[in-house]
């Protein structure tokens, strides 16, 4: 019954060796030809190629074979030729892709750099409403006597230059003082006495240099007067624009002041200078006696001249602090990343100097010190502290602490010093030297200067000197504990106190 079915089964299923595919007749011509022969001829080829097995050498290979010679050569895209064109096709594409992104950027930072400058008023010099306002001098600076008129000089460079002078009068024992305020206060500031007799007042030169007219148009350098306590006060305020937007890296304003004191004035109670972005320098100022000096920047260096002070208080941030300072009562020097490096004769302090306001540090056991004593603080951080007392008058107490880190603490005092010492370091050396001299400095004396050392700790990593040092009048040791003291401390440097 299923022979007639098996008959049309096998009239429909092809031959093996039946070809696959129409072969060319003899018409056709060889062009047309050519393009079949490289197709499976027969079902046998195909189903070889399709089901991975070489026709020639027998083996068998996982999946279908897409085997390039099943494709016509000219179609097969697998060829080198294809490769290679699709290849710069891509590169092509992805260039030109990237050459209009760049463009485009381009484009539009020119569109919005232009819009900015045009809205700050950049094109035609006028940025007063990105400055900000006109700031005025604050009341509790006191009563302004008038203010600087800058006239135009000359140009340096991309700079202007204008200047402007101030005379102010100054009675003995005034409060005398500079202020700055604002973003564009920054500069130098330069102290000396004049050579002449006549003057009796301070001279003040004021000189700005800016590269924008519209900066000068908006700080106000004023001449101030008014009264501290019982004590005239007079003195320049500079203030200038804050901007609530900013900074500006392409607007500049400086100044230099240069202050001249006149050699007829012997004494002030009070010079201070507040002036964050100023670097400060003195000449000789040991003809004034100043009762309370205090000095304070950021962003610069003081470095001062034989100045001659009851009270000093020098303070700065980011630079250093150099100078050589007489005083009797307090000296206060404060930084941080930069150097300390100070020469300092001490005179005894007055009954007057013991009503002045004491200044930090005080002594460790203030219930055990003498009425008048002299107190010496310096401290830095990231720079060495270099002190050295070239005057110290007998029997006079000092109290003298030095701290830094990063960096070496070195203190050098003359033999009149009496006291408790104290070398602290932490991955440093530590190290006290002499008493060097055997003189007694007391005029006709004949004490014998002595020194004990209590602690000696050499650890790892850390290392601590500490004892005393006096001259003996046979009263014992003990008694000179509360004389003075000398504290020297810092890390990663060395420690180090010298008594000569």
């Amino acid at each position: 019954m299923s022979q007639p079915n098996d008959d049309i089964k096998k009239q429909n299923t092809p031959n093996e060796t039946e070809p696959l595919l129409p072969q060319p007749g003899p018409s056709q011509s060889q062009s047309q030809a050519q393009p079949v022969q490289d197709r499976p001829k027969t079902v046998r080829h195909h189903r070889r190629t399709l089901s991975g097995r070489s026709v020639r050498s027998g083996h068998f290979q996982f999946g279908p074979s897409y085997h390039p010679n099943i494709y016509p050569a000219v179609n097969d895209p697998f060829t080198r030729q294809s490769k290679r064109a699709a290849d710069a096709r891509a590169r092509s594409r992805f260039f030109k892709a990237l050459l209009l992104g760049v463009g485009l950027w381009i484009v539009i930072g020119l569109v919005l750099g232009w819009t900015s400058w045009q809205e700050s008023g950049w094109g035609d010099g006028n940025n007063r409403l990105n400055y900000g306002a006109k700031p005025e001098i604050p009341k509790q600076e006191g009563n302004v006597v008038q203010c600087a008129s800058f006239e135009k000089e000359t140009n340096l460079g991309n700079k202007i230059k204008s200047k402007s002078e101030f005379m102010i009068s100054l009675k003995e024992d005034s409060h005398f003082f500079i202020h700055s305020k604002g973003s564009f206060a920054k500069g130098r500031i330069s102290i000396g006495i004049s050579d002449s007799n006549e003057s009796k007042k301070v001279k003040v030169e004021v000189l700005a240099l800016y590269n924008d007219e519209a900066l000068i148009d908006l700080m106000n350098v004023c001449e101030v007067i008014g009264h501290e306590g019982d004590h005239h006060k007079a003195g320049l305020a500079i203030y200038t624009p804050s901007p609530e937007v900013g900074p500006y890296p392409e607007s500049d304003l400086e100044f230099r002041l240069n202050i001249v004191l006149p050699r007829s004035l012997k004494s002030l109670y009070t010079f201070e200078i507040r002036g964050d972005l100023f670097t400060i320098k003195t000449d000789d100022l040991s003809s004034i006696d100043i009762t309370r000096l205090d000095l304070g920047t950021t962003v610069g260096s003081i470095t001062l001249s034989n100045i001659l002070s009851h009270i000093v208080r020098i303070r700065t941030k980011n630079g250093d602090v150099e100078g050589s300072f007489n005083v009797s009562k307090t000296l206060s020097l404060a930084t941080t990343n930069g150097a300390i490096n100070a020469e300092i004769g001490l005179f005894p302090p007055s009954e007057e100097d013991s009503e002045l306001p004491q200044l930090p540090p005080n002594p460790p056991s203030k219930a055990s010190s003498p009425d008048n004593y002299t107190s010496v603080h310096a401290t830095t951080t990231n720079g060495a502290v270099i002190l050295k007392y070239t005057h110290h008058p007998v029997d006079q107490t000092l109290y003298s602490f030095v701290s830094s880190t990063n960096g070496k603490a070195e203190v050098q005092h003359p033999p009149a010093f009496e006291g408790q010492f104290e070398a602290e370091t932490v991955w440093g050396s530590a190290t006290v030297e002499g008493p060097h001299s055997k003189k007694d400095p007391k005029e006709g004396g004949h004490r014998i200067r002595k020194k004990i050392v209590r602690s000696d700790r050499d650890e790892l990593g850390y290392r601590h000197i500490s004892g005393s040092v006096w001259w003996d009048e046979g009263d014992g040791e003990e008694d000179k504990k509360g004389k003075g003291e000398s504290l020297v401390k810092t890390t990663l440097g060395s420690a180090k106190i010298v008594f000569k």
